[in-house]
């Protein structure tokens, strides 16, 4: 589903994947890298943290956790399966999730209004300038809507281990 709108789903995939040989390198846009190795029982989760420092970058890595992928807004992690969970309470891993989806909240109700209208003006309207209009503001609203979406399904699942 992707990382954006499923990631723990997309952890998974890479622990199964790290099972049959394949481990995440890096990303390319949002497409994973993967590097042929040894079969390894890997297990893999993310942070969305801003930007990550080397104090918790430090204390991650003296869990068993290693940094794999970090981009500002979010970090993926690997480490061997059985080690402490990144986050050891569900409050913390939503209060992190809450503060990325605030971030994307008004991003995508901007661009999601405007491409509504936008289409509606090209649909009677008509025109080249529309059309373009509309395909730029499609774009603006899904990269902003589905990570948006994706945060509200985290904390929610978040939420629901942590009633469990």
């Amino acid at each position: 589903m992707g990382f954006a709108i499923a990631p723990l789903k997309d952890m998974k995939m890479l622990e199964k994947m790290s099972r049959k040989g394949w481990h995440l390198e890096g990303m390319s846009g949002i497409l994973y890298r993967l590097e042929k190795g040894e079969c390894h029982e890997y297990i893999y989760d993310y942070n969305m943290e801003e930007k990550i420092d080397k104090e918790m970058l430090s204390l991650y890595e003296s869990s068993g956790w290693e940094l794999v992928y970090s981009q500002a807004g979010f970090q993926i992690f690997r480490a061997e399966k059985g080690t402490t969970p990144l986050f050891t309470d569900s409050e913390s891993k939503v209060e992190v999730l809450e503060k990325q989806r605030k971030m994307f909240a008004i991003p995508a109700l901007v661009f999601t209004l405007l491409f509504f209208i936008s289409a509606y003006v090209m649909v009677t309207q008509g025109g080249t300038v529309s059309l373009i209009l509309t395909a730029c503001l499609y774009c603006c609203s899904i990269f902003t809507l589905f990570p948006y979406l994706g945060l509200c399904n985290g904390i929610r699942q978040a939420k629901k281990e942590n009633e469990n």
